[in-house]
């Protein structure tokens, strides 16, 4: 595999930063998907077919982040919004993709990020987003039992490693619903069920508003200096 280093951009997680990615590009329809999974082993993360990891000049702290499910345990909070919304949402598996993910999508972004530059995704792009991979990947819907209304999705790589999220985006008109907290919650469970001992998360950043949340679902991992290592906060 060839890897490449990007040129320097903003960084979305901290103000006045920049960042740099070391990078490679996976083919769609021929790759060694074993490659692939052993990059995510080792900190990478995955863009629609671009596989990648911060390089930062003067930063290091985005790390992969990864549930240890046989562990986890509910904090009591965390177990009352489960009760609460277990009962109310059901969780399925597509591949196609349709205006209300796109609508969902868009709102989204346009709540809980201002501004950024996926809020101006085209219906085609968030497409492309969502399909293009060279890896099993699925989108996980979250939706009412009562009305089958689409409430939240998952983009959810499927490895031998273990769940991988890519993106998540819900309905945020009811905040304090917690529904993004939930759907963590179901696919900690789901990877319980499928036998996986870790659910990937995405990259942490200690302290940003952006990634704090991630830091609730304990025990976690970070992978620091070539190891993954057990946090205990």
């Amino acid at each position: 595999m060839d890897f490449y280093v990007t040129s320097e951009g903003n960084c979305s997680y901290k103000e006045n930063a920049t960042v740099k990615k070391l990078f490679t590009i996976a083919d769609t329809n021929n790759c060694d998907c074993f490659q692939i999974y052993n990059l995510f082993y080792n900190g990478f993360r995955r863009d629609h077919n671009y596989i990648y990891i911060p390089k930062c000049e003067n930063c290091n702290e985005c790390k992969s982040l990864r549930v240890n499910v046989s562990k986890f345990k509910p904090s009591r909070t965390q177990q009352k919004i489960y009760n609460r919304l277990n009962k109310k949402i059901y969780v399925t598996i597509t591949n196609d993709i349709t205006s209300s993910h796109y609508n969902l999508f868009i709102n989204y972004e346009n709540n809980r990020h201002i501004g950024s530059e996926m809020g101006l995704m085209k219906y085609n792009e968030f497409c492309e987003m969502v399909k293009t991979s060279p890896i099993d990947t699925h989108l996980y819907e979250f939706r009412a039992c009562e009305n089958d209304e689409l409430k939240g999705c998952m983009l959810i790589d499927n490895t031998p490693l273990g769940l991988s999220a890519v993106y998540s985006f819900y309905d945020t008109k009811n905040p304090k619903e917690s529904l993004g907290t939930f759907m963590i919650l179901k696919m900690i469970e789901w990877s319980k069920k499928l036998e996986f001992n870790h659910f990937y998360l995405g990259y942490y950043v200690k302290n940003s508003k952006k990634m704090g949340y991630k830091a609730n679902f304990k025990p976690y991992e970070l992978f620091i200096k070539n190891n993954w290592q057990e946090i205990q906060d």
